[in-house]
């Protein structure tokens, strides 16, 4: 295997002299007044895919001359086809999740579920540590049932945020609190909802090894694991909360001791 990986040196020695250099760093504080990575031609989508695909094309072009599987060009291009038909599954998969996205993203129903279940929380009363519970616990199973409406985080997230953070404030708990059980309940659900971005992927993979493999075979088969992973997280944000600890450096879930 050294050999293959070794024929990516030259390639990785382009990429350092064109990005590192110091002409490389002057000309990006030249055009932009100064030094951001942002701004480098590396980091334009179109380019990174490009340079992936030989970074890996290369090495197994390499080894596959070394082991004796390509012999012509036309074993190389034959591999190409035969990795690009395992994923025909997925493309036809991805046009039908796309039309049902499309058509659920675009009746609102999770709009008006976030924002039913936020006037539900509210009325919540957190005036003591068993309403600080019911409060936090709450939250993390309103994020999960509105991950399965909508996909997008952040979407989810404008909608919450202006509504719960203010909340969490009156009783005490920060910002970065907040958006911490958003994340808990929102990560839980993902690979359950058909709205995530990878839902057709995973499938596709799963028919793979398992025959009739499926929207419900899925989510049958990770439900046990959202839930353990919900309810165990849950815990222990609410152990680690009421024994004082940060979040992270500077950083404390709530704003005063409950």
């Amino acid at each position: 295997m050294a050999v293959p990986v070794a024929s990516n040196i030259p390639l990785l020695g382009v990429f350092s002299t064109a990005t590192l250099s110091p002409e490389a760093i002057a000309a990006l504080e030249a055009r932009y007044g100064g030094f951001n990575l942002t701004h480098a031609p590396l980091f334009k989508t179109h380019i990174i895919v490009s340079l992936l695909f030989f970074f890996f094309m290369i090495p197994g072009l390499v080894y596959g001359r070394v082991i004796g599987a390509f012999k012509t060009g036309a074993d190389f291009v034959a591999t190409m086809e035969k990795a690009t038909v395992s994923m025909a599954g997925f493309i036809v998969m991805v046009f039908f999740m796309a039309q049902f996205i499309a058509y659920f993203n675009a009746s609102n129903i999770g709009i008006v579920i976030a924002m039913q279940g936020a006037q539900l929380l509210e009325a919540l009363p957190a005036d003591s540590t068993a309403g600080l519970v019911i409060l936090i616990v709450g939250f993390v199973l309103l994020s999960s049932f509105i991950n399965l409406f909508m996909g997008s985080a952040s979407a989810k997230w404008a909608i919450l945020a202006p509504i719960f953070v203010p909340v969490m404030m009156t009783v005490g708990i920060t910002p970065a609190a907040t958006q911490m059980l958003y994340r808990i309940g929102d990560s839980s659900t993902n690979i359950i909802t058909p709205l995530m971005t990878y839902f057709a992927f995973v499938i596709t993979v799963g028919a793979k090894y398992r025959p009739g493999f499926g929207i419900f075979s899925l989510v049958s088969l990770m439900l046990p694991f959202s839930i353990a992973f919900m309810l165990a997280w849950t815990i222990l944000f609410i152990l680690w909360a009421f024994a004082g600890l940060p979040v992270g450096p500077g950083a404390d879930i709530f704003f005063t001791a409950p």
